[in-house]
């Protein structure tokens, strides 16, 4: 969480507790961290499945390995569209497309900012609408964006990250969901019969 200063009391999907495999094809099909549960479609030129690339390997990719591991949140594995050309995950598509990220399990939660590497420009779209873009501008740069909550984003539903070019996504930043009032006053009162009642038979 500290690669995010966006997102000091976030949690961060960072992509790390997956795996970018080398020797063989492998699309990522799902994907769970912290509680939460994705799986992932994707379009566009020139790509055959949304993956994770290992940006500590400065083979064969080198343009998506930053400067500095883990400047503006980008470092370990990240989010890219995989090459058709070069089956066996050895470099990110080139062409413009999206991958589509929908919630499998896990609890609602709006997203307030991202994470994205090399020269391409990115956008994040919920329900059609685009909510924020970043564009790092070269090779092996790094940039991160915040915004406003998304739109709630409840278990079926999906966002979608475009990608104009070449590059990876990284450091999700999803913001806690606060309990509605009245769910707080009726744990409160739940709480409070408990303890008289805990009274009534020490008495």
């Amino acid at each position: 969480m500290a690669l995010l200063p966006i997102a000091a009391s976030a949690t961060v999907i960072d992509f790390d507790q997956g795996q970018a495999t080398y020797s063989a094809p492998n699309a990522l099909d799902t994907y769970s961290q912290d509680g939460f549960t994705f799986s992932f479609t994707q379009s566009g030129r020139n790509s055959e499945f949304a993956n994770l690339y290992d940006t500590t390997n400065p083979n064969p990719d080198w343009d998506l390995v930053p400067d500095v591991q883990g400047e503006n949140g980008v470092g370990g594995l990240a989010l890219i569209r995989q090459n058709s050309a070069t089956p066996n995950l050895t470099n990110d598509a080139p062409g413009n497309g999206s991958i589509f990220m929908t919630l499998d399990a896990g609890n609602a939660f709006r997203l307030i900012g991202f994470s994205a590497i090399d020269d391409g420009d990115f956008s994040l779209f919920v329900d059609g609408s685009e909510i924020a873009s970043l564009s790092p501008g070269e090779d092996r740069a790094t940039a991160q964006v915040s915004f406003a909550p998304t739109p709630l984003i409840n278990v079926g539903d999906t966002v979608e990250f475009r990608y104009r070019g070449s590059g990876a996504i990284d450091a999700l930043a999803i913001a806690p969901v606060p309990l509605p009032a009245g769910a707080v006053l009726l744990l409160s009162g739940l709480g409070g019969l408990a303890f008289m009642r805990r009274r009534r038979r020490m008495a």
